[in-house]
């Protein structure tokens, strides 16, 4: 597979995960989704009550995913993959540090999972220049 073709691929999956954040009437039951997993995997927990401040931040985060994928999926570029292996790698560590902490959704460790796929993906291919 050519880097372009995983490159877009990664791009994809972030365009369709990220929209949902990006999008005020969709956001709030992204998150509920989020919650609600972690029970039907036997770990409920409550989900808290997110302020217009806090779902204004969730918002732009969307927002940013989607321009990003956009990007990427225009223009697959290799430093754009290279650029989004590293902040896949960045990105997992915080997602490890917060799924350390109570109250946050079991579901954060597929996210981390499919950040790291993408990431090895994505150095993978780009590992050896095409000519």
């Amino acid at each position: 597979m050519t880097s372009d073709r995983v490159i877009r691929l990664c791009a994809g999956f972030d365009l369709i995960v990220t929209a949902s954040f990006a999008l005020p009437f969709l956001s709030g039951v992204a998150i509920t989704l989020m919650y609600a997993s972690s029970g039907w995997v036997g770990y409920p927990i409550d989900i808290p009550e997110f302020s217009a401040f806090a779902m204004l931040f969730v918002n732009l985060m969307g927002t940013m995913g989607v321009v990003w994928a956009l990007a990427r999926l225009a223009f697959p570029l290799a430093k754009f993959g290279w650029i989004d292996a590293w902040a896949r790698l960045w990105v997992s560590c915080l997602l490890i540090y917060y799924l350390a902490q109570p109250g946050i959704p079991v579901m954060i460790s597929l996210i981390i999972a499919t950040e790291l796929i993408g990431a090895w993906a994505q150095f993978w291919v780009l590992r050896i220049p095409e000519f």
